[in-house]
This record gives structure tokens, C-alpha cells and sequence, in this order.
């Protein structure tokens, strides 16, 4: 009962995060990228991704509070062997089922990902994998966040923040 509640509450922290990243979209407008050599700019990754999909989004409202910080979801396609070192090397978030808000959904998640993804309840999914601190990969300016390694391939699923 106890994991479930934890789980629940490591969910709706990380909802918050995407929440305050992905509702801000229609004032917002991101790109999505698929440049590698700008995500290994942006964060400390441990070898060259094959792949690569990310968004880097403005928390708050322009003419407002923010947007100073930003969050930044990436997609990172590695070879079987880097992903599973990337697990061996992270703290873990024991979270199981892992699970993240329904707006972790993105529509540019490669297929490999999307199938990974399931409906938990009305405000969460669950994903095939297991959950780390990306600690690993931070950099300046980015402070926080977790990575998902998907079961069955060697795609990273990154969420971090710069506050």
C-alpha cells in the first residue's frame, strides 16, 4: 500500500513538471528537434545518441511570472549496451508501475516509445521500463529531473528542469 501511495505521489510531481511544461503549449510554441549535437550541448550524456527527440519548453507566462526556467523532454535512442549501463550507473526512483502524466504523451514520441506507453487511470500512464534521478545527465542550467530507460530496446526517455 505503501509503494502504491509513493508511486502516486512521484507521479503527481513529475505531472506537475510536464503539467506546467505541456499546458503552457498554445502560449509557448516549441519545435521539436531532432539535432544531437544540441541535446549533447544541453545535458551530460555518457556517448553520442543514434537518435534523438526533444522539446525544450518555457515554464510561466510571458509578460508574467517567467519564463526563466524551462523544462526539456527528450527521446535519446542509444545502443542496447549504453542504455542499460545508463541504469546501472543512475540512483533509482523505485517506482513501480512507473508512471508519468497523460501529457507525457507527446505526439512526436517514436512508435518504439508510444507502445511502451499505456493508460493508467484518467491522469496517469504507465511505462514499460524503470525509473532513475538524472542526476547523470544534468548540466547548467538544468537542476532536476528523471529518465525512464524503456524495457525491450535502448530508448531514454528524459525529463529535467532548470528549477
Amino acid at each position: 500500500m505503501k509503494a502504491a501511495t509513493a508511486a502516486r505521489w512521484g507521479a503527481a510531481l513529475l505531472a506537475v513538471c510536464f503539467s506546467l511544461a505541456c499546458h503552457g503549449k498554445p502560449k509557448h510554441e516549441t519545435a521539436v528537434s531532432r539535432n544531437v549535437d544540441a541535446i549533447m550541448r544541453a545535458l551530460n550524456l555518457p556517448s553520442r545518441p543514434v537518435e534523438a527527440w526533444w522539446e525544450e519548453t518555457p515554464v510561466g507566462q510571458p509578460g508574467g511570472i517567467g519564463p526563466t526556467d524551462y523544462d526539456l523532454s527528450a527521446v535519446l535512442l542509444f545502443d542496447v549496451a549504453t542504455a542499460a549501463s545508463l541504469a546501472k550507473k543512475a540512483p533509482p526512483l523505485p517506482e513501480v508501475p512507473v508512471l508519468l502524466p497523460t501529457e507525457a504523451m507527446r505526439p512526436w514520441l517514436p512508435d518504439a516509445v508510444r507502445a511502451a506507453i499505456q493508460r493508467y487511470d484518467a491522469d496517469l500512464v504507465s511505462v514499460k521500463g524503470s525509473k532513475f534521478d538524472a542526476q547523470p545527465f544534468l548540466k547548467p542550467p538544468y537542476t532536476s529531473g528523471a529518465f525512464i530507460v524503456i524495457d525491450g530496446g535502448g530508448y531514454v526517455y528524459i525529463s529535467v528542469r532548470t528549477s
